[in-house]
């Protein structure tokens, strides 16, 4: 979180002395649905998300738009280390946890440059009408 903040307030003024622009915080879809043995990860996210809100109406004046994504299972060695980090805890085979941990509609994992093209798309002119939302990129485990 306090990255998050640090990062957007510097490009904050950035964009603020070059008439705008835009900012994508990543957040996670942990900081919505929260998930068991990661209470101070998902909290942080949430924490991002708000973050996003705030900024986003604060900032509008200067025509800086601020939106997040919210990705979910992305094939990441991210992903990996988590489940290598919660095996022990609730004694599953990491290996097990990471085939579980993509999104059940989507059937795979997501890749990162799919998420990738969410941002581009946050950062284009063409989503100015989209302001302080967290965008889930998670292929539909998260339903809000």
């Amino acid at each position: 979180m306090t990255g998050t903040f640090v990062t957007a307030r510097q490009v904050g003024e950035y964009l603020r002395a070059h008439g705008g622009g835009a900012i994508v915080n990543v957040a996670s879809n942990c900081g919505k649905v929260g998930y068991a043995n990661m209470a101070p990860y998902n909290a942080s996210k949430a924490a991002v998300i708000s973050l996003t809100r705030s900024l986003a109406m604060e900032w509008a004046p200067d025509q800086i738009n601020v939106n997040a994504v919210c990705p979910g299972g992305v094939d990441t060695p991210m992903l990996a280390g988590v489940a290598d980090w919660l095996s022990p805890r609730i004694d599953v085979p990491a290996e097990d946890l990471l085939a579980g941990m993509g999104p059940a509609q989507l059937g795979r994992k997501i890749q990162p440059a799919e998420v990738g093209a969410v941002v581009a798309f946050l950062l284009s002119d063409d989503a100015l009408i989209i302001r302080g939302q967290s965008i889930n990129v998670d292929g539909g485990d998260t339903p809000y």
